[in-house]
């Protein structure tokens, strides 16, 4: 018999491109949104930053699914070009 225990699989790496299916805790947010977490509160009140999921019922826990950076990321992309224009 071996003793030896399995390690935990490790967390996903965040250097990496966004997966659309994966959780992206809040305490992540200022990678993706580029806004720290005063300026990033005050925009998802206002609409600017869809809201995070709740991830328990106590609401502390919350994150956003990739596809929801991913598609906010695309619209300020949009927003900046017609600026441009």
């Amino acid at each position: 018999m071996s003793n030896t225990k399995k390690k935990p699989a490790a967390p996903p790496r965040l250097d990496g491109p966004i997966n659309p299916d994966l959780l992206y805790r809040i305490t992540d947010a200022r990678k993706y949104f580029g806004l720290r977490p005063t300026q990033l509160t005050e925009r998802i009140k206002s609409g600017d930053i869809p809201p995070p999921v709740k991830l328990s019922t106590s609401g502390r826990a919350a994150g956003w699914f990739g596809r929801q950076i991913i598609a906010w990321q695309a619209e300020r992309i949009a927003a900046s070009a017609k600026a441009e224009v």
